[in-house]
């Protein structure tokens, strides 16, 4: 998706506030940009026109929340009726790509770096936005275009992408909450 370099935008679409990263010009590092609060869609994607206009993306990737099962729920649903609308109003392609975790990832970043859970709120769409264009552009790096990328219609059996140790000690301490 990226072959030949060029800026990455991610978005973590949620109800309230999108979170925007964007990636470098070389596509190699990705950095929390803004996060929009939604008062309506046409406001939000108005919001996300000016951005992609600034930062003229190759293409703009979109955290997909999948259940953990990889299946998809109704959050799903909304976030690709929501990419459609962005779709019809910008040139670059639209990618979903699988954001399981990546909030619990921006939470242990936060915390990590000392920012108060106060502060956290106001950070944390941002910080999973660059989770998942992070680990998108390290995917591409891999010269694996489908590694970890699975398309919404994907069945729930379909082999879950490799993650890495940060990855997978965030999901041991969400299920540690959990019980």
């Amino acid at each position: 998706m990226t072959e030949g370099g060029g800026r990455v935008l991610a978005l973590d679409v949620g109800e309230r506030r999108i979170g925007v990263a964007v990636s470098d010009e070389m596509s190699y590092l990705a950095r929390s940009v803004a996060t929009i609060k939604r008062r309506s869609v046409a406001q939000a994607l108005d919001a996300l026109d000016t951005l992609i206009q600034e930062w003229r993306p190759v293409a703009v990737i979109v955290g997909l929340p999948r259940h953990m099962d990889g299946s998809l729920g109704p959050q799903a649903e909304r976030v690709m009726a929501f990419a459609r609308l962005l779709q019809e109003r910008i040139a670059v392609p639209i990618v979903y790509w699988d954001e399981r975790l990546s909030s619990v990832s921006a939470e242990d970043i936060l915390r990590r770096q000392g920012v108060t859970s106060r502060d956290q709120k106001l950070r944390i769409d941002a910080v999973a936005a660059a989770v998942i264009l992070q680990e998108y552009l390290d995917a591409q790096r891999q010269e694996r275009p489908d590694y970890g990328l699975l398309p919404p219609d994907a069945p729930s059996e379909a082999e879950p992408r490799r993650r890495g140790g940060r990855e997978k000690r965030a999901r041991r301490r969400h299920e540690e909450q959990d019980r």
